[in-house]
């Protein structure tokens, strides 16, 4: 399935925190327990709405690591503790695959389903599990909770933390980022309008999600930059820029991290 909802090196929402911090869930009662005290978790907790689990392992490390059936293992015992319901079609599983790429088949799953508003959270064992490198982890946080879907980690904590001020400050300069390249082609669209003699300007032609996945496909390795510029249409010095700005952008990250 093609995803014009995926998110590249660029990209955010300002509204960081929902990424790193639980949201709000309406609670529901558990089907088919009425009558039988089933209208709480094992935790004592109302049931809330269903979660999706997601595990990775790298098949290469798979003696040294969590296996795929000890995660959602884990995973499936952490939902039910926290009152989670969890149905088969939501248990999501990339076995083999490395965290430091994108294009993963169960990550690509959830990522479709998410956008579509089908998942209400997701846990997930720890933040390498879902990527190794710091801005993918960053830009799948905010995709998700752009989705309204809360991201679970068991074995990190998001609190008060230098790390979890620095995943804040990256969420932040997504979101500026994202901002900027609309600016960007908002002023591109009026420069060409007032060139034509015309009042307005002109629609853009890559929406945001594009401009994402434009990013993700050439930093992925999936396309080149000569490949995405047919694939979408637009010029060359088009992607050129996108593509400049997205490094600016991790440059900055990587000196924050240091």
């Amino acid at each position: 399935m093609s995803r014009c909802t995926s998110s590249g090196l660029a990209g955010s929402r300002s509204a960081a925190e929902p990424a790193a911090q639980a949201l709000p869930h309406a609670a529901s009662e558990r089907p088919g327990d009425a009558g039988t005290g089933g209208d709480a978790a094992p935790s004592g907790r109302p049931w809330l709405k269903t979660a999706a689990l997601y595990a990775r392992v790298s098949s290469d490390k798979q003696e040294k690591e969590q296996t795929i059936a000890s995660q959602l293992e884990t995973l499936h015992r952490a939902a039910a503790e926290r009152g989670f319901q969890v149905a088969p079609d939501l248990v999501f599983a990339d076995d083999g695959y490395s965290g430091a790429r994108l294009d993963r088949p169960a990550l690509d799953r959830l990522r479709d389903l998410a956008a579509e508003g089908g998942v209400a959270a997701v846990l997930i064992a720890a933040p390498d599990r879902l990527a190794r490198h710091y801005a993918y982890q960053v830009l799948l946080l905010e995709e998700l909770a752009r989705a309204g879907c809360e991201t679970i980690f068991l074995n990190h904590a998001f609190d008060g933390s230098p790390e979890h001020r620095m995943l804040l400050q990256m969420l932040g300069a997504f979101a500026e980022f994202e901002r900027a390249m609309i600016r960007e082609r908002t002023r591109a669209g009026l420069e060409a309008a007032k060139n034509q003699g015309r009042r307005g300007g002109r629609r853009p032609k890559l929406t945001t999600a594009q401009c994402r996945e434009i990013i993700e496909m050439v930093t992925s390795g999936r396309k080149s930059a000569a490949e995405v510029s047919r694939l979408f249409g637009v010029h060359p010095a088009t992607v050129s820029r996108l593509l400049s700005r997205a490094r600016r952008l991790a440059y900055d990250f990587e000196q924050i991290l240091r």
